[in-house]
């Protein structure tokens, strides 16, 4: 099963990008100042709701729409079937909608900021309180607070995502080995048997 880190599908920012405005305006409106490391992460690389959005899918004649779906699995490799996939990263905009709708006790009473979409009930967080500044969370808004509704799993954002592994799934492994792409393609094509 080939694995390979979170960080070589992230698509970088263009030069262009006024990044920098938006995030002064957002620590303003806020009251809070991002973490350094994780200010670093956002001006570097894409975020919102397609930030990981890789479809990646081959040509298939006999699928109701000419193809089909490759799907990859998620993991945290320190701690093997912790929490779900990450769904995506949220951007500026996002996290304040979500520091309003969730209670107080799950991101603002801890200094938390969400910045991964997991599910529903999982959300991880990035602390700007001093002492723990730009420490990982993951959070858990079923659990209370003594259940272990906020772990500590990273020192920073990149030390998080070195160990966030994408990889095969097993049940398309047969596939693999013959798909092929042309120069310019999107798109997988499968080589046919001779």
């Amino acid at each position: 099963m080939n694995r390979y880190s979170l960080l070589g599908i992230l698509n970088s920012r263009k030069y262009e990008s006024n990044v920098k405005r938006e995030i002064e305006i957002f620590e303003r409106k806020m009251g809070i100042s991002i973490p350094p490391v994780y200010k670093i992460f956002y001006e570097s690389f894409e975020v919102g709701e397609d930030s990981l959005l890789q479809i990646e899918y081959y040509k298939d004649p006999e699928a109701e729409n000419g193809k089909t779906l490759l799907f990859r699995g998620m993991d945290f490799s320190p701690k093997p079937n912790f929490f779900p996939p990450i769904d995506y990263f949220f951007d500026l905009n996002a996290i304040q909608v979500v520091l309003d709708n969730y209670s107080h006790e799950d991101f603002i009473l801890e200094k938390l900021l969400p910045i991964v979409k997991m599910s529903n009930d999982i959300v991880v967080a990035v602390s700007y309180e001093n002492d723990t500044q730009d420490q990982i969370i993951v959070v858990n808004t079923f659990l209370d607070k003594n259940e272990g509704k906020h772990s500590i799993i990273a020192d920073n954002i990149f030390h998080f995502l070195r160990g966030v592994e994408i990889f095969d799934e097993d049940s398309e492994a047969f596939i693999y080995n013959k798909l092929y792409q042309n120069w310019n393609e999107d798109f997988w094509r499968i080589r046919e048997e001779p």
